[in-house]
């Protein structure tokens, strides 16, 4: 069976934060990103140092991480933190080029806010990463079952071959959206809208996540069977080969 091209569209929810964590060394720019997020309705706690976010992850647990990453030695920071931490977090870089996004989103970020930074856009980013990673509501089903995969809302595991598998959140928002319609193409333009919910971005985002998913679940990510390329179009899932 061929996938079919499918368009719609969702108006997204509004999601305040108890407990977003804002790491950046610069004080300037905490202050200010810890300013425009607090007037978007979080509530948001600072650190400047690295170990004062490990203390964060010993003691009361953010629901969301915003670090900020100007230099090589931040992504280094960064990669060891999303180690400990597989909760939602996104970067902004002062200085940050494609090399290093592209690096960020490989380690597990959900999304990165390039240079130069706009405040408001990081706000809308950070609501769209909260919104992937909301509380399943009692309407929405808890799992969703395509074939022999199961995506679990609550714990955004996904159950494959008698395995459990543990996804970030975007990964896992991912891959229930393509599981939800199985066999229908989206691009990824159409992805970047209806999973990050931008309409304007860098479709990247979307490929490298796809990778990371296919490295994860597929018996061989180059030759992928159940997360499938169309050419020129987008992605499908295809239950059948689950």
């Amino acid at each position: 069976m061929t996938a079919e091209l499918a368009e719609f569209d969702l108006e997204p929810p509004v999601v305040q934060l108890r407990h977003l964590l804002v790491w950046d060394r610069d004080p300037e720019l905490r202050a200010r990103v810890a300013h425009t997020l607090r007037r978007h309705g979080h509530d948001v706690h600072t650190v400047a140092e690295c170990d004062d976010v490990d203390r964060c992850l010993d003691g009361h647990r953010p629901d969301l991480m915003v670090a900020g990453c100007s230099d090589v030695d931040d992504i280094e920071q960064v990669r060891r933190l999303r180690a400990r931490f597989d909760g939602p977090m996104l970067c902004y870089g002062a200085n940050a080029d494609a090399r290093d996004r592209i690096e960020l989103l490989s380690v597990g970020v959900d999304d990165v806010v390039p240079s130069p930074l706009s405040y408001e856009e990081l706000a809308l980013r950070v609501q769209a990463v909260a919104r992937r990673s909301d509380v399943v509501s009692d309407e929405t089903p808890r799992a969703v079952t395509c074939g022999s995969v199961t995506a679990d809302r609550g714990t955004h595991q996904v159950h494959l071959r008698g395995e459990w598998i543990q996804l970030t959140a975007v990964e896992f928002s991912l891959l229930a959206f393509l599981m939800s319609s199985p066999r229908v193409a989206y691009t990824r333009r159409d992805l970047l809208r209806q999973v990050w919910g931008y309409e304007i971005g860098d479709t990247s985002t979307v490929s490298v996540h796809i990778r990371r998913l296919r490295r994860k679940l597929e018996q061989d990510a180059t030759r992928p069977e159940m997360i499938r390329t169309v050419w020129g179009s987008g992605y499908y899932f295809d239950p059948a080969a689950s």
